[in-house]
């Protein structure tokens, strides 16, 4: 089951190379806030028995499309990686979406964005991942968390 994934380089491994914020950056729309994403069904912003939703980015629910960034600017002169993520939110190239859909498909939400050079030269099609599914996972019976 996917629950989350993180993804870049880190300082001395693979290359010796690391994704750093001056590599890429969410472009379009200009001054992207991912908290200004929105959830595509706004109900569940409560869902009794489950609790408050915090942030529709990583809420395990959908949420609307017109809210999401369409370009990243990427300078990096590595491929992309199959999963990245930054600015709160992940990345997957077509390759891990489909891997992702062959696992559980139909379950998670992939929105299309674009990877360009400053120049604007395309570099990679790639998808935001969304992951739709919340699980409950408190042992109520043994936890002293305040629910």
């Amino acid at each position: 089951m996917v629950y989350s994934f993180g993804g870049g380089y880190f300082r001395g491994q693979d290359r010796g190379g690391y994704y750093s914020s001056y590599d890429r950056e969410i472009v379009e729309p200009a001054k992207f806030d991912h908290r200004k994403i929105k959830l595509e069904n706004s109900p569940q912003r409560s869902v009794p028995g489950i609790g408050p939703v915090g942030e529709a980015y990583s809420s395990g629910f959908r949420v609307k499309a017109d809210t999401l960034p369409t370009r990243v600017r990427y300078q990096d002169r590595r491929k992309p990686l199959d999963i990245d993520s930054f600015s709160a939110l992940t990345f997957v190239s077509p390759h891990a979406r489909d891997v992702i859909e062959q696992i559980e498909p139909g379950i998670h939400q992939f929105e299309p964005i674009e990877y360009r050079r400053s120049d604007g030269e395309h570099v990679a099609d790639m998808f935001m991942l969304f992951v739709c599914r919340r699980l409950d996972t408190v042992d109520r019976t043994h936890t002293n968390m305040l629910l």
